[in-house]
C-alpha cells in the first residue's frame, strides 16, 4: 500500500521559563541558540554524531536520567535539553525509570526522519481495509465476548450477540488487559500466561488537546517543545493535507509521569496556557477543539530492570497469538505494533499449515538441533 505524507522539516522552538529559543536540531540552530554554553554545544554535537553508532546493549539497566547526568554533569540546561529529547522519542516523562538503552535506540530510529500522513491515520486504515477486502477478507462487525479455548487450543470467538466464529487461529491485537480478559477455557479457569504478561506491562499516558483554527497568529511557528516542562506542540497541517478549506490542525500534548498525577482540569489549563505563549490570540480563530485527558501512549514502557516483552506466540494456547506495542522485541509504539502483527501472522500461517501442538513442535525442533 502506498503511504503518502509530508516529511517534517528539522527545527522548531525550544521554550523555557525565560523565553523562546531555536531548537538545536541543526548545526546552524545550535550555533544560534542561547540554551547552551559553548562547551556544552561542543559536547552536544559530539553526542549527536555518536548517537547513531552507539551500542545500546551496553546501556540497558541504566536509567535515562542517570545516563544524561553522566554526559552533562555540571550543566542543568543541557541535561534538561537531553531529557526533553527523551520525552520526544519515548512519549513518556519518567526519565528516572526509563531504560537508557531503549531510549537511545528510539533516538536512533527518530533520526531517520518523521512523516505526517496526508488525511491522517485514517488514510492508512482505509487503504488496509480496501486491500484486505480485495484479497477476499470478510470483515465481521461485532464485539468479542470471549476467545474460547478447549484443551489448550483455540476453538473460536464468541461475540456478545451470541454468534460463534469458529476458527483454529486468533490474533488478538489488543491491550494486555483486554487480551487476558477475553480468553475463556471451556473446561477450566483462565490461562495464567496472558495474565502474567498483563501484570508485567507498565503503560504510559498523555493528556492531549487538539484544536482546529482558521488561521494562526504565528503561522511559521509549527513545532515547539518546552525544555523544563513535559509539553509538546505541533501544527501537523503545516506538513500534511488534513482538509480542503485551509484550516489549521494543532496538536498539543502533556507527557504524563504516571496516571496518578493526571488532573484533567489542571492539565487542560496548562495546555491552553502553553498555546497562549506560542500563538497569542488563538481563541478568536477556533473552529473546534477536543481534549483527551488520559490517552494511552503505549501499553508497555521499557523500564530499567523490566521483564522483556512477550513474543506473539507466548500465550500458553495453541493457535492464539498476540500483537501490539507491548509485544515482541522489535521497535516501540507503532513500530512494535506492526512488527509484532507481522510476526503473529507468520506464526498463524505456520500453525495452519501444520497444526501440531506448539509444545510438541518445539520439542521436535530441539531434538533436531541436538
Amino acid at each position: 500500500m502506498p503511504i503518502d505524507g509530508g516529511k517534517v522539516p528539522i527545527g522548531g522552538v525550544a521554550a523555557t521559563h525565560e523565553g523562546l529559543y531555536p531548537l538545536p536540531f541543526t548545526f546552524s540552530s545550535l550555533l544560534r541558540t542561547r540554551l547552551l554554553t559553548w562547551n556544552s554545544k561542543v559536547k552536544y554535537i559530539q553526542l549527536m554524531l555518536m548517537l547513531r553508532r552507539m551500542d545500546v546493549e551496553s546501556f540497558h539497566g541504566l536509567s535515562w536520567s542517570d545516563w544524561v547526568g553522566k554526559q552533562f554533569p555540571h550543566d542543568r540546561m543541557a541535561q534538561d535539553l537531553m531529557l526533553t529529547l527523551g520525552r520526544l522519542w519515548m512519549y513518556a516523562d519518567c526519565p528516572e525509570q526509563l531504560d537508557a538503552g531503549a531510549t537511545i535506540q528510539q533516538g536512533q530510529v527518530s533520526m531517520g526522519g518523521v512523516y505526517y500522513l496526508h488525511q491522517g491515520w485514517k488514510s492508512l486504515v482505509h487503504s488496509l481495509k480496501k486491500r484486505a477486502e480485495s484479497e477476499g477478507v470478510r470483515i465481521v462487525r461485532g464485539k468479542a465476548d470471549s476467545i474460547l479455548i478447549d484443551e489448550q487450543r483455540v476453538e473460536g470467538i464468541l461475540l456478545s450477540n451470541g454468534e460463534m466464529l469458529h476458527g483454529s487461529t486468533v490474533i488478538a491485537a489488543l491491550s494486555p488487559g483486554e487480551a487476558a480478559g477475553l480468553v475463556r477455557k471451556v473446561d477450566g479457569p483462565k490461562s495464567p500466561t496472558l495474565k502474567y504478561w498483563q501484570e508485567q506491562a507498565v503503560p504510559s499516558f498523555a493528556s492531549c488537546l487538539d484544536i482546529v483554527v482558521t488561521h494562526l497568529p504565528e503561522p511559521n511557528r509549527s513545532f515547539a517543545l518546552h525544555v523544563q516542562r513535559p509539553l509538546y506542540y505541533s501544527n501537523h497541517s503545516s506538513i500534511s493535507k488534513l482538509n480542503t478549506n485551509g484550516d489549521q490542525v494543532i496538536h498539543m500534548l502533556k507527557y504524563q509521569a504516571s496516571p496518578e498525577q493526571i488532573d484533567p482540569a489542571r492539565d487542560r489549563r496548562e495546555l491552553e496556557e502553553w498555546i497562549d505563549s506560542l500563538q497569542p490570540g488563538w481563541r478568536k480563530a477556533v473552529v473546534t477543539e477536543r481534549f483527551l485527558p488520559k490517552m494511552t501512549v503505549t501499553h508497555s514502557l521499557p523500564l530499567c530492570g523490566a521483564a522483556r516483552r512477550p513474543a506473539p506466540d507466548e500465550t500458553g494456547v495453541d493457535g492464539l497469538y498476540i500483537s501490539g506495542d507491548w509485544v515482541g522485541q522489535h521497535g516501540m509504539l507503532a513500530d512494535a505494533a506492526v512488527a509484532s502483527g507481522k510476526h503473529a501472522a507468520h506464526c498463524a500461517i505456520r500453525y495452519l499449515r501444520n497444526p501440531v501442538r506448539e509444545d510438541v513442535r518445539k520439542n521436535n525442533e530441539l531434538r533436531s538441533i541436538l
